[in-house]
């Protein structure tokens, strides 16, 4: 079929455009009021000078600020909303087990009540509740004193050792309710009770029966960044401080978990599906605007926004927000994260999930830039991936060399595009740590110089 947004052919039934990343109407509908969002962005400043100005903003288009200061701080802060629609729940499979969606009032929180329908057979119950976007692997990580593993909070550190297990929800409650409950959130979830006759039976595993069901929360979700940045990050004193709220509807990521427009794994020798993954939707856009309008309100209404200085504020925002996923030498990130060996994910997938490999954070930055109005490229090489952007202006390394030595990393244009002369710049997405525009991991140079691995985005 064709899209009816770009008249590209596209697989018949597909929801989302491979092409432009637009929804064309196929499948399932989106609520009307996803249409409608607001971005609000604030600037505390260190100044007592006072403005304010209010506009509301539809379809991520034509965005302003409300602005307002405190001369106690220096933070700058912007959010991206759209709107509010009610927290619905729909079952999707599964009997004897009933699902309430019980909203917080006082100030208390969201749950999901579960209660088994008949229970007059049994009299001993445990349940389970599985989150089926959670990560494969629930990730651990050794104490080497003393050889203990605990939870561990995601984050980039190559010296921690890692310990996986797979992932099969938990359980919320075990006794001789009939009736559970657990805090709820939007997403996709497997609720399970297991019945025994007796508590004994249950202390000896000798299970009467299982009843299951499957449901999906339907609602807005909310991402919260903060992060520190410096144009120069050889003068820490001249860091920014930064704050961003993002919202987005549970359905706009489960439209791309579920996309089966292009396919999820590296097809051996047209690698050029990768830049087909940047694309850029309604979400993108916003997140994009609304990154554009904290850099204004930080640097200057008249801060351009197509070169070095605005292209390397974007790269920050992705490696510091966006972790590596842990991993070792028998589970790597897509494996932990997607279940797979090898994993592409849309821009929102990686946004939903807060992390990823160097493929999925590349095609997110790929995704800000060519919504920026970059030209932005993809690189593959064996084992790495990152992207690359073409600036306005004068480029120039800002690192000195020395600094740049240290840190094991050294100045590389990336790739020319062959016919068109246009110089993409390399992103190193990964480090968890800003690492400037135009740099790159020494052992990164060699198999980058191969302009055939570096693919343009359309």
């Amino acid at each position: 079929m064709l899209c009816p947004h770009c008249d590209e052919i596209i697989d018949s039934g597909a929801s989302i455009c491979p092409v432009c990343g637009k929804h064309t109407g196929a499948g399932k509908s989106s609520p009307p009021k996803k249409k409608s969002s607001k971005i609000i962005a604030v600037v505390v400043l260190a100044a007592a000078v006072a403005l304010m100005a209010v506009i509301m903003i539809t379809g991520g288009l034509g965005m302003a600020p409300d602005m307002g200061t405190d001369s106690d701080k220096n933070v700058y802060r912007a959010s991206y909303g759209v709107g509010t629609v009610p927290t619905t729940v729909d079952m999707v499979s599964g009997y004897g087990i009933d699902v309430t969606f019980l909203p917080g009032t006082g100030g208390g929180e969201d749950i999901f009540r579960f209660e088994l329908n008949n229970r007059h057979a049994y009299g001993f119950f445990q349940w389970t509740v599985r989150d089926m976007d959670h990560s494969a692997y629930d990730t651990y990580t050794r104490d080497t004193a003393t050889g203990d593993f605990t939870r561990l909070v995601t984050k980039h550190n190559d010296q921690l050792t890692y310990k996986f297990v797979k992932y099969e929800g938990r359980v919320i409650a075990s006794g001789t309710m009939s009736v559970a409950s657990v805090a709820a959130a939007p997403g996709r979830y497997a609720v399970s009770v297991d019945c025994y006759k007796s508590e004994s039976d249950f202390n000896n595993r000798t299970k009467s029966w299982t009843y299951d069901a499957e449901f999906v929360c339907n609602g807005v979700l909310v991402k919260d960044y903060k992060w520190k940045y410096s144009l120069d990050p050889s003068k820490k004193k001249t860091e920014k401080s930064f704050e961003l709220k993002f919202s987005y509807f549970y359905d706009d990521y489960a439209d791309y978990r579920d996309s089966k427009s292009n396919p999820r794994r590296p097809v051996v020798g047209n690698e050029s599906l990768f830049v087909k993954y940047a694309v850029v939707d309604d979400r993108i856009a916003g997140l994009s605007d609304t990154l554009s309008m904290i850099y204004k309100l930080a640097y200057g209404e008249n801060a351009p926004l197509d070169g070095q200085n605005y292209a390397d504020f974007l790269l920050a925002f992705v490696q510091i927000n966006y972790a590596y996923p842990p991993n070792n030498a028998s589970q790597n990130g897509d494996t932990v994260l997607y279940g797979a060996v090898d994993y592409y994910a849309y821009p929102l997938e990686t946004v939903h999930r807060g992390t990823g490999d160097c493929e999925d954070t590349s095609i997110l930055l790929a995704s800000l830039y060519k919504s920026s109005g970059f030209k932005t490229a993809l690189g593959i090489v064996p084992g790495h991936a990152i992207a690359g952007v073409a600036v306005r202006g004068t480029f120039t390394y800002i690192m000195s060399d020395s600094d740049a030595a240290k840190s094991g990393i050294t100045a590389e244009y990336g790739a020319m595009q062959p016919g068109n002369g246009l110089t993409y710049y390399a992103c190193e997405t990964t480090p968890s740590n800003h690492m400037p525009l135009g740099y790159l991991m020494k052992n990164d140079i060699a198999d980058l110089k191969d302009v055939h691995r570096f693919y343009p985005v359309p």
